[in-house]
């Protein structure tokens, strides 16, 4: 029933802001555009051409010069998927609606199954799960591309679902009876499997790939020295997938494209760079690594990374070092790339999960003071946390803009 509440509330959010209602469009961005009655972000041609090369479609090819943008051989999922359903709804724009909404759902499921993972304590698990999900459900980063075709929503959902599906594997092969190696190994390659479909949505494949040798090898040095070898291997096999499986893709990409791949908006590309800019300029580097509380506010929502603080206290060592370095990867990621908020967000698992440990701990405080009435104000945090993130995200419903013109402009409108 809680699911269904929650697609409901994906649904109803969603389908007002369709079109003419959309974040950017209302917020006065140069990135809207009318199209035939359909407002979209000018970026929806990036997903096309991916598309249209999963289709055998000549468009791909461009109208002056016939290359494929790098950016869009390694997205290569929003396209393959719009272009899937966009068969059977016979349009890309529905397509690309109900794929976002999909995941959307899919993301909140995802953080509830996280913070079960990452959490001892199954009832605290549970808790937190809501809370998590619950914020997800309310998200800025989907809000801000619903109506859109285009990859951001697919880069949040494979985020979560990467971050998920390395942690389950990582606990399955660990649960993997010790005589036979066989087991481990293979949720290892099915770790590189997600790993490598992330990366298909959002060049998610560097940050995860670093998490895992930080998160599952070289912390067990600390934990369990005499686990170091069969640590390191089990990520080297992660690897090892990885690399295999997008060298694979890159190549065949490359083959369908007779070579025709002209580097744009890669990370690595962005990465390089920028570098050079760093040296020339680090007073500019160091404005920004000042001014990265209050973007993550304004990304995040600021009671969100208060409760985000207050949780951190609160978190299990293990889960707190997730925490941390996921969130950490992507600063640096986006530091070093490309600073905005549709990037910014890609840490909300991490900001999202320990927000849920705060309200959760200052339930748990509360049950104890209110004893027999403890049931009903452990969940009293909760809910005035998701009240006021539920105020602020649906606010343009009701003509409140601000929350959309920081998103898509980078700064909120004057007051009337």
């Amino acid at each position: 029933m809680a699911w269904v509440a929650l697609a409901l509330l994906i649904i109803a959010s969603g389908v007002p802001r369709l079109s003419h209602g959309s974040w950017g469009w209302r917020a006065g961005s140069s990135a809207a555009q009318d199209f035939g009655g359909i407002v979209l972000e000018w970026e929806w041609t990036d997903v096309a051409q991916s598309a249209w090369l999963a289709e055998g479609d000549p468009r791909w090819q461009g109208r002056l010069q016939p290359e494929m943008k790098g950016q869009n051989v390694l997205r290569f999922v929003p396209g393959v998927a719009v272009a899937w359903l966009g068969a059977w709804l016979r349009s890309a724009w529905p397509a690309a609606v109900v794929l976002t909404w999909l995941c959307w759902l899919a993301s909140a499921a995802a953080l509830f199954a996280l913070c079960r993972a990452l959490i001892p304590d199954s009832e605290r698990g549970i808790r937190m799960g809501v809370v998590a999900a619950g914020l997800v459900a309310l998200s800025p980063g989907f809000t801000a591309f619903n109506g859109y075709i285009d990859a951001h929503q697919f880069g949040y959902a494979g985020a979560a679902l990467g971050l998920l599906g390395v942690e389950v594997a990582w606990r399955r092969s660990q649960a993997a009876p010790t005589p036979s190696p066989r087991t481990p190994s293979q949720w290892a390659v099915a770790a590189g499997g997600a790993m490598f479909l992330a990366n298909g949505t959002l060049e998610l494949g560097p940050p995860l790939l670093v998490l895992v040798w930080l998160q599952y090898a070289v912390a067990s040095v600390a934990r369990e020295p005499q686990a170091v070898i069969g640590s390191v291997r089990w990520c080297g096999i992660v690897t090892v997938t990885f690399l295999v499986l997008q060298g694979a893709w890159w190549l065949v990409a490359n083959v369908a494209v007779l070579g025709h791949v002209a580097s744009y908006n890669e990370g690595l590309q962005h990465l390089t760079s920028n570098a050079v800019e760093a040296r020339a300029d680090w007073d500019h580097l160091i404005v920004r690594v000042r001014e990265a509380p209050q973007r993550a506010g304004a990304v995040f929502l600021t009671p969100v990374v208060l409760c985000a603080l207050v949780g951190a206290v609160a978190l299990p060592w293990r889960a707190l070092r997730w925490c941390v370095l996921w969130s950490g990867l992507i600063a640096g990621a986006v530091l070093v790339t490309r600073d905005h908020p549709r990037t910014i967000y890609l840490a909300y698992p991490a900001v999202y999960v320990a927000a849920a440990s705060g309200v959760e701990w200052l339930g748990r405080m509360l049950g104890r003071i209110a004893g027999r009435q403890g049931d009903a104000a452990r969940w009293l945090p909760a809910s005035v946390l998701l009240a006021v993130v539920g105020k602020l995200v649906l606010g343009d419903l009701w003509g409140d803009v601000t929350l959309p013109a920081t998103w898509w402009v980078g700064q909120a409108p004057p007051p009337p």
